[in-house]
């Protein structure tokens, strides 16, 4: 896993990439907001730049009426999880970001209960 931004001056450059740690990490820092209809918000800290970042996860009635834009959330299991992909949302600067995207490029699935 690469330092945590707050070690290292320089922003992390942009980059697309995933690790097993960045699920592990951010399953001990991420926390679910007040539960709404319909929508799940979690609160944590990027597991590879380490910007706060806040992502907004909708229920998957709802999702099934969009049209598919790349990942999706698995159906809860007999088990009551299910799984999301998560990508970085966060506002800080990161050398070499395409203009039409946004956080570092760090993405893992979280598995909410």
């Amino acid at each position: 896993m690469e330092p945590a931004q707050t070690e290292n001056p320089q922003p992390l450059p942009y980059q697309e990439m995933t690790s097993p740690d960045y699920a592990r990490v951010a399953a001990g820092d991420f926390r679910a907001g007040r539960p709404m209809a319909g929508v799940v918000e979690l609160k944590g800290v990027c597991p590879r730049c380490r910007a706060v970042m806040v992502v907004t996860l909708i229920d998957s009635g709802f999702k099934t009426a969009l049209p598919h834009q790349g990942g999706a959330a698995q159906p809860e299991g007999p088990t009551g999880r299910r799984i999301e992909p998560i990508m970085c949302t966060c506002a800080e600067e990161h050398p070499h970001r395409p203009d039409d995207r946004f956080g570092c490029g760090a993405y893992w699935n979280f598995e909410l209960r």
